[in-house]
């Protein structure tokens, strides 16, 4: 059938709203804080020397705690890196509070930052023929909505230095969030772009026989308040998982209660301690530079 149910995405303010309690919800912040303590000054080992200036690009920011995590883990092992930073985010509003996080936040003179509003789509669009190399490229969630992924990774690939890394986080497509988006996005989702999950990007590498690494980040939401009727907080995570405006409100009567019951199946979600948490792992796949 033909989605017809409104995007949420077409309305900033609802979004963002979604969006900041989707992430009250979720531990998605302390897995990737965990990722970034225990593997990531390894990962970049090859392409950090001492006293060096490291050139990093970052999509999908957000307000930007979780890149002054990574910031902060990289820094203990390389405390005499200096980072010249471009973020990357397509919502002035991100870009806003991340700006006023960082005016409230010490320790971090030593990262030039420069920003740049901009889709993921549209930078490729504007830095086809760019010469500047990156030592890091991380996308935290930002190949969700391209419609041709694969592409776009071999674009940054050639956008990195020698050693550079290119750090890939998607939600892992066995996950149960995964499963809602795969079984419902095309059919409830008002909204032109296709959602990508790790698997994706992982069959395109092995097609093209490019080397990479994977690692999990355990994650859960905990969607509770979901099944209550009329929770105004429920009624916020059903509109980021389902990416409709307002679901509680314009789905079927029917298609809600399928919902429901998806994000309650046991293959999908756990109970404990009188609270539903829904399976939604990711995977941080990284990339070395196009071969």
């Amino acid at each position: 059938m033909e989605p017809t149910l409104p995007c949420v995405y077409r309305d900033g303010s609802r979004y963002l709203k979604t969006y900041e309690y989707f992430h009250k919800c979720s531990t998605e912040h302390q897995g990737m804080v965990d990722f970034f303590n225990n593997h990531l000054p390894d990962i970049m080992s090859s392409a950090i020397n001492d006293n060096s200036v490291q050139n990093v690009i970052g999509f999908g920011c957000g307000s930007g705690p979780l890149d002054l995590d990574m910031f902060s883990a990289i820094h203990r092992k390389y405390p005499k890196v200096t980072v010249d930073y471009e973020v990357v985010d397509p919502t002035v509003q991100f870009i806003n509070q991340y700006k006023d996080l960082l005016s409230k936040t010490s320790g971090f003179d030593y990262i030039k930052w420069n920003w740049t509003q901009l889709t993921v789509q549209e930078f490729e669009k504007e830095n086809k023929e760019r010469t500047k190399k990156a030592d890091m490229i991380h996308m935290f969630q930002s190949l969700y909505y391209v419609k041709e992924p694969g592409p776009m990774v071999s674009f940054l690939q050639s956008l990195l230095s020698k050693n550079g890394k290119l750090l890939i986080s998607l939600v892992s497509g066995d996950c149960g969030w995964a499963q809602l988006e795969k079984k419902y996005f095309r059919e409830i989702s008002n909204w032109e772009e296709c959602c990508s999950f790790s698997d994706d990007i992982r069959r395109y590498l092995d097609a093209k026989g490019q080397l990479y690494q994977t690692y999990v980040v355990p994650c859960q939401i905990d969607v509770t308040e979901c099944f209550i009727e009329g929770d105004e907080n429920g009624g916020l995570l059903l509109d980021f998982l389902t990416e409709v405006l307002n679901f509680n409100q314009t789905a079927p009567p029917e298609l809600r209660a399928e919902v429901l019951e998806l994000l309650r199946d046991p293959k999908n979600s756990v109970e404990s301690n009188g609270r539903i948490m829904l399976g939604s792992e990711y995977e941080v796949i990284v990339v070395d530079q196009l071969i």
